[in-house]
């Protein structure tokens, strides 16, 4: 099974104006049977969320991971 995770960044906060705050290995909620499968769903997500996140000044990178078989809620990182 595979899954999209993000990496998302917040530009110029005031909390930290001088480099981004960052929220890592964010799950999206959604398994898919296929490397292939999740590599669609990832390139709609950034095409359809490239617009708004680019007016907030958030950046975001997305990628698929392959689950472990032994728990549903770890992966480990396959880079594509």
């Amino acid at each position: 099974m595979w899954t999209v995770v993000a990496t998302i960044c917040f530009m110029g906060m005031a909390l930290s104006p001088e480099k981004p705050l960052c929220f890592q290995q964010c799950r999206v909620p959604m398994e898919f049977k296929t490397e292939a499968s999740c590599i669609l769903v990832r390139d709609q997500l950034v095409k359809d969320l490239n617009t708004d996140l680019n007016a907030r000044n958030i950046n975001m990178s997305l990628y698929c991971a392959k689950l472990k078989e032994t728990t549903g809620a770890s992966y480990e990182q396959i880079k594509s």
